[in-house]
């Protein structure tokens, strides 16, 4: 399965993240493991070759121990409110992974859960 394109980037905190870990004394390389990364997305990054997506900046987040405000704050640069949608998302699925494979496992369940979101639109 292809991934999706996603339209919200992060690529403006490049240059923070990186900072940030050498402040901490951590080199390219320990901050790819700490966040989970593969250590060669550091390049396509870079390179610009691939969008710093919210999937990846999340894991930077994580791995640097770092809030939405804690971005905000340290880098004097605030987000979007799509960036911050974009965050809030990617940490429910990750929270939530089990709910999802559940509703891929069962497509009843997602009847279901559409049918509850509906009802309460109204």
């Amino acid at each position: 399965m292809a991934s999706a394109k996603k339209k919200i980037e992060f690529n403006e905190y490049l240059k923070f993240i990186l900072d940030t870990a050498r402040d901490r004394d951590m080199g390219k390389t320990e901050l790819m493991n700490m966040c989970g990364i593969p250590r060669q997305r550091w390049s396509e990054f870079e390179r610009k070759g691939r969008t710093l997506t919210g999937r990846y900046f999340i894991k930077f987040m994580e791995g640097l121990n770092m809030t939405i405000e804690d971005v905000e704050k340290k880098s004097g640069r605030k987000m979007t409110a799509a960036q911050r949608r974009e965050i809030q998302i990617e940490s429910w699925q990750s929270a939530h992974r089990e709910l999802i494979e559940a509703m891929v496992d069962n497509p009843g369940l997602l009847k279901i859960l559409e049918a509850a979101i509906n009802s309460n639109k109204r």
